[in-house]
């Protein structure tokens, strides 16, 4: 790219920035700051992986598929005790359900089935009121 002279401070388009990045890469140490946008940064940290060593590389790859497998177990843990909760949460609220109706049935009030299960009022209405339609 010998034809194009722009200095940084000259960069008006993408264009000029694209070919400001092109030109001097190889001397860049960090991205400047005029191309610090993340297509740049992305571009920037693609590039420097073109310059290690092949053991580098290697040991580059080898991390971030450490990292991916790391975030992959992660993912499926917190998915796992998600739905485990959820069952969890199905199973309890099943159980209190039953509690409410038989304390119901047995001809308890909703005031004293409210205050023995320490649940709202209006919650027991409403689980009576399903129960009965």
């Amino acid at each position: 790219m010998p034809l194009f002279t722009k200095t940084e401070n000259d960069l008006t388009s993408r264009f000029d920035k694209w070919c400001y990045f092109l030109k001097n890469l190889a001397t860049f140490d960090d991205i400047p700051k005029i191309l610090q946008e993340p297509i740049f940064t992305k571009a920037f940290e693609s590039s420097s992986l073109g310059s290690l060593s092949k053991l580098e590389y290697d040991s580059y790859t080898q991390s971030l598929m450490q990292y991916w497998d790391a975030q992959s177990s992660i993912e499926t843990a917190i998915e796992t005790a998600t739905k485990k909760g959820e069952q969890i949460g199905i199973e309890k609220g099943k159980q209190i359900v039953l509690k409410v109706i038989k304390l119901f049935q047995e001809g308890k009030s909703i005031l004293e089935i409210s205050n023995m299960l320490s649940i709202p009022e209006t919650e027991i209405k409403k689980i009576i009121s399903d129960f009965d339609s």
